[in-house]
């Protein structure tokens, strides 16, 4: 399967795969999880949530989806090890998400191949994103497709798993 995707984005075999996604609830409890897959298979030990900051002004570039990505990026990356640096990044969302990624790999000069998935208006994942910023439709390819559709997935509920714990949390204190 990974030999496959590398043929098909033409890029190096991707060993180790890390998936991001941003949870919140209106505006509240924000988090990124980054699940890694490791030859294909996710790992949890590999992977890591964090909570955001959530007390943006509203309308501002600081409480949007890409700027949260920014942010998680940077605290993810910045004191990650070579061994630790993923062969490739899957970010949930179009052409902004894919830039917002690859601003924060720039500036820490890391060269990781970032890809997004896109939905359709069904919320099934549709389309990539490459690293170069061009539409990529999944064709006949069903296996990929699936195997990105399952990352998708598998990185949304770990976030929203992490969102919903905290939620609960900050529920049970404000009825103490």
């Amino acid at each position: 399967m990974l030999n496959e995707i590398s043929n098909f984005l033409s890029i190096p075999t991707p060993n180790y795969i890390e998936c991001l996604d941003i949870s919140n609830l209106y505006q509240q409890d924000v988090v990124a999880g980054f699940l890694a897959f490791v030859n294909g298979r996710s790992n949890l030990t590999k992977s890591k949530l964090y909570k955001l900051e959530s007390k943006f002004e509203k309308g501002t570039e600081s409480a949007s989806d890409v700027a949260r990505i920014k942010n998680a990026c940077l605290i993810h990356y910045q004191k990650r090890s070579a061994e630790q640096i993923p062969n490739l990044i899957i970010v949930d969302g179009g052409k902004e998400q894919v830039k917002a990624v690859q601003q924060v790999l720039k500036e820490l000069n890391l060269k990781i191949p970032v890809i997004g998935l896109v939905k359709d208006e069904k919320h099934q994942t549709a389309k990539i994103i490459t690293n170069d910023l061009k539409e990529l439709d999944f064709g006949k390819n069903e296996r990929i497709k699936n195997f990105f559709a399952n990352c998708q997935e598998e990185v949304h509920r770990y976030a929203i798993n992490f969102h919903r714990k905290l939620h609960r949390k900050g529920i049970l204190k404000s009825q103490i």
